[in-house]
């Protein structure tokens, strides 16, 4: 029932959220410009942020973009270059890379949120250490989700092997009320609540599990993106103190590069102006700069992009720069 629930909430919410879809001769051709921006499952705060912070650029560009749930990144990534069903959307850049290679046509266009790590696990599950996960059922991550594969690396480099039961997130957070599983692994932004998470707690009461230093150290030698984060204290109920755990700036917006320089130049435009309005409600992308959005670009800049960044004095280095803006 669950699959029939989410493919009936994507189709209602392709027909609500009829805020973008793109057609390239739209920005020069007189033509409304149509966007797809491709986003994550319905119940994460990333999706609320999406269609917020999208419906505000709409309204300031007068695009029309329609914003769509996915299973995650990695099926964002395939939507966008191999189905081009989709324009932007939220990206992984290092998932994009070791799937696509170097030359894809996916470009870096902004920062949206840090991506943070929350493995949660029932309270009665016994569960105080991610080495207390070996053995037991767990859903390291969304299939489809580019977080998932991220999670698998660091425990199997911890020597961590528990049972892996591989499910969308809707699925996995069934499972976790019916008992089936102990618990899961879903990126967050640390600062707002993920509803999935949320809606886990409401069922079956969750705690978190923090990464020791240690832990954290190993992650990052596997995956230099990473760092050390936190969840903050209060970000959810009887949650009072803050949750160590690892994060990136992964959390990332990637446009094709056959989108219109202009168009993306104007998208930018409008979205850093209600980015502070945004910001209020998802508290998240006050960490988010137009600074910061250019240097920590982990896949080359669209040309549209490196027009903007330049023109706000920031330098851009030669390795985001990409071939079609040289």
């Amino acid at each position: 029932m669950s699959a029939i629930r989410r493919f009936i909430g994507a189709a209602l919410l392709s027909v609500a959220l009829v805020l973008v879809v793109f057609a390239v001769a739209g920005a020069q051709g007189g033509k409304k410009v149509r966007l797809v921006f491709t986003a994550t499952p319905t119940n994460t705060s990333q999706y609320l942020w999406a269609a917020q912070h999208m419906k505000a650029v709409a309204a300031a560009t007068g695009y029309d973009i329609t914003v769509q749930e996915s299973g995650g990144t990695e099926e964002n990534m395939y939507r966008m270059e191999k189905q081009k069903s989709a324009q932007m959307g939220i990206m992984d850049a290092v998932l994009i890379e070791k799937k696509l290679g170097k030359n894809n046509g996916i470009r870096h266009l902004a920062n949206y949120s840090p991506a943070v790590w929350q493995i949660f696990v029932a309270r009665d599950a016994g569960v105080k250490s991610l080495r207390d996960l070996a053995g037991k059922k767990f859903n390291p991550g969304p299939t489809g989700g580019g977080s998932t594969g991220i999670t698998i690396g660091i425990l199997d480099a911890l020597g961590i092997k528990p049972a892996y039961v591989e499910a969308t997130l809707s699925d996995a957070l069934e499972m976790y009320s019916d008992r089936q599983i102990v618990g899961l692994s879903y990126r967050g932004t640390g600062g707002n609540p993920t509803s999935g998470v949320v809606e886990a707690h409401a069922a079956r009461p969750v705690t978190f599990v923090a990464f020791t230093d240690d832990e954290i150290t190993v992650a990052k030698k596997l995956y230099p993106f990473l760092g050390k984060s936190f969840i903050a204290a209060n970000t959810y109920s009887q949650q009072d103190r803050p949750v160590q755990t690892v994060a990136s700036w992964q959390g990332q917006i990637g446009v094709m590069k056959d989108v219109p320089a202009d168009v993306v130049y104007n998208f930018l435009k409008a979205y850093f102006d209600v980015l502070p309005e945004v910001a209020k409600t998802h508290k998240s992308l006050s960490l988010v700069t137009m600074e910061n959005s250019a240097s920590e670009a982990m896949l080359p800049l669209h040309a549209g992009a490196v027009r903007f960044y330049r023109e706000k004095g920031f330098k851009i280095p030669d390795r985001l720069i990409p071939p079609e803006a040289k």
